[in-house]
């Protein structure tokens, strides 16, 4: 869990702090001045449905548009993003995570300007067929969260779940 004051939490709620994205693909950090103003957007859901269904799980999507960029679309293709938004509230910054993505698209969007779209972890473990898994190791009855734990662990998928 990410440990933040309740009061960022109330002024980022009230829309009464600066806030910035940080975007680090590969070794190279980008600030605002190389992200299209507006332009990011984090979905993030487990599964949509009215009730959980292994089968529909979701994959979290990062997609931004760099600008001021000469990067090689090619290069961008599957490095990992690390995104994360800095609060700033009375002179005083705080770093929130929001993700490891892949980037799965990379396209020219104009002149100086990549669109990106990229997935998390999720999406490279969720393409694997875990059938034998299924029917071989699951026992039930079990909770969403033991359920959850042994997946992860199957498919080598770092989590962290309380």
């Amino acid at each position: 869990m990410i440990n933040v004051s309740d009061a960022v939490k109330t002024a980022y709620i009230n829309g009464n702090a600066d806030t910035e994205i940080f975007l680090t693909i590969g070794e190279t950090e980008y600030d605002p001045t190389n992200i299209l103003a507006g332009s990011v957007s984090v979905i993030e859901s487990l599964c949509s449905a009215d009730c959980f269904t292994l089968s529909r799980v979701e994959k979290n999507e990062l997609t931004f548009t760099l600008i001021n960029t000469t990067e090689n679309i090619k290069e961008l293709q599957g490095k990992t993003v690390v995104a994360k938004q800095t609060i700033t509230l009375n002179g005083v910054d705080t770093d929130i995570p929001l993700g490891t993505f892949q980037i799965a698209n990379a396209v020219n969007n104009g002149e100086y300007l990549i669109k990106c779209t990229a997935y998390d972890k999720t999406t490279l473990a969720f393409d694997q067929n875990i059938d034998a898994w299924w029917n071989t190791t699951v026992q039930f009855p079990i909770t969403i969260r033991n359920l959850a734990i042994a997946l992860f662990t199957h498919l080598n998928v770092p989590y962290n779940i309380p």
